[in-house]
């Protein structure tokens, strides 16, 4: 079945680009963003502002379409945007909009850095931020654009018995988890063939205590939202002497961060889950 649009004639007109725009014979959506983040406690949801833009893409016509917010969905999270005809069986959007963004339809481009930033007192929500600045929707059967984040957070705490003093940290994968992704109609971000398979956390060159007076270091990663299966994904820990520690994980399951339900997929590397281990002072024996 195809779902057509209606168009419809609106009698606001706002002011976007210093002149007055008909909205008169616009295609209008109903958007949310209920999921999204902007603040770093909660409650942690974006609501629409001035200016805002979402690009739409459909499947019969509407390509890259940029749509303007209707003014009276300002300080919601919930609120209608107007723009050109777009219509289709499929029928989908990201934000911020952008007048270069290149896509089609049931494939829209998104970059996830593949060397991410260490910080000893970065909370799960502000590393998430740093990486993710875009959100994708599909139509639903009711006609709304729910906005949604097509990564998640992988929280690797190391616990091991003796402290080691690290360098440096990477996340391995047996597909690609950065670099140039793509997102499918029902959100999930998908490598290409120039995705990374791993992503580097960078120390600033800072040697990080496995565990100290604060309890034991936590990694943060920022990677597509997908269930990983077990021996998929395995961390390396740079020591100091040059040795490496690399443990294997097992099945994984890494939500999409959401700001009405916000959760971080946990792993701990512990002494008793790396064979042959033995360290003493941040150096193997």
């Amino acid at each position: 079945m195809i779902m057509l649009l209606a168009l419809v004639s609106l009698s606001c007109t706002r002011e976007d680009t210093g002149a007055d725009i008909d909205t008169s014979g616009y295609t209008l959506f109903e958007v949310s963003m209920d999921d999204l983040l902007l603040n770093t406690a909660s409650p942690y949801q974006l609501p629409w502002k001035e200016g805002d833009r979402i690009g739409v893409y459909g499947s019969e016509s509407g390509d890259n379409a940029g749509f303007w917010l209707k003014e009276s969905g300002e300080g919601k999270t919930v609120a209608e945007f107007y723009g050109p005809v777009v219509r289709g069986e499929l029928i989908t959007a990201y934000y911020p909009w952008s007048s270069t963004y290149e896509a089609e339809v049931d494939r829209m481009p998104v970059d996830l850095a593949h060397v991410q930033t260490y910080s000893t007192d970065v909370s799960p929500v502000s590393q998430f931020l740093l990486y993710s600045d875009m959100a994708f929707a599909r139509m639903d059967v009711d006609g709304m654009l729910a906005f949604c984040y097509p990564f998640g957070i992988l929280r690797v705490t190391v616990a091991l018995d003796e402290p080691v003093y690290m360098t440096g940290a990477c996340l391995e994968s047996d597909t690609g988890i950065a670099g140039r992704m793509e997102v499918s109609p029902d959100g999930m971000a998908v490598p290409t063939d120039v995705s990374s398979r791993t992503i580097t956390l960078d120390f600033s060159g800072n040697v990080v205590e496995s565990a100290d007076g604060n309890g034991n270091a936590s990694l943060l990663f920022v990677l597509p939202a997908a269930r990983y299966a077990a021996g998929s994904l395995s961390v390396s820990l740079s020591l100091t002497g040059g040795e490496k520690i690399q443990v294997s994980l097992g099945e994984v399951d890494v939500p999409k961060v959401s700001a009405s339900d916000f959760m971080v997929a946990d792993v701990v590397v512990a002494t008793s889950g790396i064979p042959a281990l033995d360290v003493e002072d941040g150096y193997f024996e």
